[in-house]
């Protein structure tokens, strides 16, 4: 599950982190037979209150991503990740 605000406090549109290696591990899993996998995305309001969830398909999750990893740059976590703007990922 992923989440994020409609607008963060600097006032730039909120984005879902995805990590490629979490990613691509779901998008592994879709593949198996009789596996059925989601990504989940929240979208909270600036008071914190949920206005959104839905559930896309890694398959299509990887359309969005569109091949584009970046090098997170943390010292919490390696790896690479993609910020995705949540009008990418919810309709409304």
């Amino acid at each position: 599950m992923k989440s994020t605000h409609e607008t963060l406090a600097s006032g730039a549109a909120g984005r879902f982190r995805l990590w490629e290696d979490q990613h691509r591990s779901l998008a592994t899993a879709e593949g198996a037979e009789g596996q059925t996998v989601w990504d989940a995305f929240l979208l909270f309001d600036e008071n914190g209150d949920v206005v959104d969830v839905v559930r896309r398909k890694p398959s299509t999750v990887t359309e969005i991503v569109g091949g584009e990893w970046n090098d997170a740059g943390h010292a919490s976590r390696d790896g690479r990740q993609r910020k995705i703007p949540w009008d990418k990922v919810i309709t409304r």
